[in-house]
C-alpha cells in the first residue's frame, strides 16, 4: 500500500498510520510506504508501528505507483488532488 503526499495534517497519513495495526491484522505480509516528506514527518514516525516504509521525498513517485497493489489518499481535504490523475 503506497501513500504519495507532502507529510502534514491535511494529508491524514495519521489516520492511515492509526488504521495500519487493523490492516495488518487482517492482511499478513501486506507493507506500507509513506512516499513524501512534511512537517509531521517526526510525529508519523513515532506513530507508525514497525514496519511503515519511509521513503522520504521523491521526484518522480511514479516508480511507487507502479509497484503498488493499492494507493491510499486518507486527504481530510483537497482542493484539486494531483495524486488519482
Amino acid at each position: 500500500v503506497v501513500c504519495v503526499g507532502r507529510l502534514c495534517p491535511q494529508k491524514g497519513q495519521d489516520v492511515l498510520v492509526r488504521a495500519w495495526e487493523s490492516v495488518r491484522g487482517r492482511v499478513p505480509g501486506a507493507r506500507l510506504v509513506l512516499v513524501g516528506d512534511g512537517p509531521d514527518g517526526d510525529r508519523l514516525r513515532a506513530l507508525a508501528p514497525e514496519p511503515v516504509l519511509f521513503a522520504g521525498a521523491v521526484a518522480d513517485p511514479v516508480p511507487w505507483y507502479r509497484a503498488a497493489d493499492l494507493v491510499v489518499l486518507p486527504s481530510r481535504w483537497e482542493g484539486m488532488a494531483l495524486a488519482p490523475l
